[in-house]
């Protein structure tokens, strides 16, 4: 047996031992991304994997993810063009499309046997994007552009036989992105149409292992510098957070943790970063990335993660894990939070109002549980399960329980050896 059957296996049995709470239909929802169509803080978009979108316009708003995708598996969503009438969504099932703002979703021709996991659209270019795809056991993976609304789609040419991993959107120049997939790691400076391949981090060095493309999350780069990019080498037990000053040409390891990195948000007034990980919670530095101090979180159990600024300087997060709202926000960069939207979803108040005949309103008035719902509370089916009365998780899909449903370690303190496996099993998720 090998080592890493060897760390899963010793990790599983651990697992075992950890209480969780109960596991539903298909998991607990996630907020995958937050969105802001708009352009106004107060009009957000939220999509749940295995939910749908969930929208803050005079009241929230719900589009059901079988109106989107007829197979689980929503994994981004956004307007593509000028007026908002056009959309992409990346899901496990292709890339597909929307012309009537939502009321009817189509494959796009080529995307059937794929899966987009990654859709930046370009926020200088109304009707220009990219996606990365993750196609596991079917065709080569690559990264794909449009500059016609998702009318057409020219990939890059890069034939990756593994995930494209990671992609992320430079905040000061948007034709510079870079890619993270399972051999090594890109960077385009024309807006996707081509790429160069860079560095996934520092050489080997005392111990600390060489990384490969399975190790990487790209988290941020500098408001006012495209080149400056932050990334996490994740590994068990120590992981690095890793800074480039020449756009992935060198890195430089800027602290270590017990835990992953996942998302980073950067001040571009100050210049403070906070930085988010799964058991110690947030992490504040105003140093520049060398010294991490932690940050207050309301809901201590809770993982925050998805860190995002708004339109009006607003900072977002996606929350999960022991929270009773799924999002939170802050005016003052982190220093205090309040939560938004409840996760029993009882807050919603109305479908997404296409006409009855549209292929939306079908498919989500046929999801709808009538043994359980009342169906006619809205014109396209009821509301999605808000989870059980022993408190257990929304009724989302047929996903496994995450490892680390049940972790016990206060942000802030040294995880467990429940937590650490539950991290060691997040390690070798993403090596897969």
């Amino acid at each position: 047996m090998g080592k890493t059957h060897i760390a899963l296996a010793t990790a599983a049995a651990l697992l075992v031992l950890i209480p969780r709470p109960a596991a539903a239909h298909l998991g607990e929802p996630t907020v995958k991304t937050l969105r802001f169509p708009d352009s106004r803080a107060e009009a957000p978009w939220f999509v749940v994997d295995n939910v749908g979108l969930l929208a803050l316009d005079g009241g929230w708003s719900w589009l059901c993810d079988e109106g989107i995708s007829p197979e689980p598996g929503l994994e981004d969503l956004a307007p593509i063009d000028a007026d908002g009438q056009t959309w992409l969504a990346a899901t496990r099932s292709g890339l597909r499309r929307t012309t009537d703002a939502g009321c009817s979703f189509a494959v796009v021709p080529g995307f059937e046997e794929h899966t987009v996991g990654h859709l930046s659209p370009d926020p200088d270019r109304p009707g220009a994007a990219v996606i990365g795809t993750t196609t596991v056991g079917g065709p080569l993976n690559d990264v794909w552009r449009t500059a016609d609304a998702g009318e057409t789609w020219q990939p890059a040419g890069l034939a990756l036989a593994g995930r494209v991993r990671g992609m992320l959107r430079a905040e000061a120049d948007a034709d510079v992105i870079y890619v993270v997939h399972t051999q090594g790691a890109l960077r385009s400076d024309d807006g996707g149409a081509s790429f160069t391949p860079i560095t996934l981090g520092p050489p080997e060095e005392n111990g600390r292992p060489e990384p490969v493309g399975t190790d990487i999350v790209l988290l941020a780069t500098d408001p006012a510098d495209p080149l400056i990019v932050w990334s996490s080498f994740v590994r068990f037990p120590t992981s690095y957070l890793l800074r480039s000053a020449d756009g992935g040409v060198s890195w430089q390891v800027m602290a270590e943790f017990s835990d992953g990195p996942d998302t980073l948000i950067i001040d571009p007034a100050s210049g403070e970063m906070l930085l988010s990980m799964a058991l110690e919670g947030l992490r504040r530095s105003v140093d520049g990335g060398r010294t991490w101090a932690q940050e207050f979180f309301p809901e201590p159990r809770a993982w925050v993660d998805c860190l995002t600024r708004g339109p009006a300087g607003r900072l977002w997060a996606c929350v999960r894990r022991d929270a009773p709202y799924m999002v939170a926000v802050s005016d003052d960069f982190g220093v205090t939070w309040s939560g938004l939207f409840a996760a029993d979803f009882t807050e919603i108040e109305r479908g997404w109002g296409c006409p009855a005949d549209s292929s939306t309103a079908t498919a989500c008035a046929d999801a709808c549980d009538r043994a359980t719902e009342d169906c006619s509370a809205m014109p396209d089916g009821g509301l999605p399960d808000g989870g059980m009365a022993d408190g257990g998780p929304a009724d989302a899909g047929e996903t496994a329980p995450t490892p680390d449903d049940d972790c016990t370690a206060t942000p802030g303190s040294s995880p467990g050896w429940p937590a650490l496996a539950g991290l060691l099993l997040l390690a070798l998720a993403r090596r897969r």
